[in-house]
């Protein structure tokens, strides 16, 4: 499903999110349908993908300004993002609204939502930008993969399975 992401830093039709709900319940998923993403109602898995592909994210300066955005929709808007990771031309994360209830929506299954935490945190390794996925300054998966505490740029939320 997609839907058109409006950010302070790009104009609404800068960036496609590509919203998958982490509920079986949605179905299949059209690259040309729009999505409706409902306060409270899932936890969501987004894509975010620069026009083109064009390398945006390859300096931290525009890496940063996305984050702030995350963080201002985070402290104004009830964005919750429990994962992320910003790719140079690309963004994934995995986000919900601040009044979430997971247990009372407790329907889908961790396999799945484990297999989009993983791929997502990976990304910057598979792609050979780094050698370990905890290495990627514009990720969560240092905070959440790492024994040693570590810092994030992003305000992020965790999920009880």
């Amino acid at each position: 499903r997609v839907c058109h992401a409006v950010s302070p830093c790009y104009g609404g039709s800068s960036l496609r999110a590509v919203a998958v709900p982490l509920s079986p319940s949605f179905g299949t998923i059209s690259a040309m349908e729009t999505a409706k993403i409902q306060e409270g109602a899932a936890l969501y898995y987004l894509t975010f993908t620069v026009v083109y592909w064009l390398p945006v994210f390859v300096s931290a300066e525009p890496c940063l300004i996305f984050t702030e955005s995350l963080n201002y929709c985070h402290q104004h808007k009830g964005l919750r993002i429990n994962a992320f990771v910003i790719m140079p031309t690309h963004a994934h994360l995995i986000v919900f609204d601040a009044d979430f209830d997971n247990e009372r929506f407790a329907i889908w299954s961790e396999g799945f939502w484990r297999t989009k935490f993983d791929y997502l945190h990976d990304n910057p390794r598979r792609k050979g930008l780094v050698h370990e996925a905890v290495d990627w300054r514009f990720s969560s998966a240092a905070y959440w993969l790492s024994s040693q505490v570590a810092d994030t740029d992003v305000v992020l939320t965790g999920v009880t399975w």
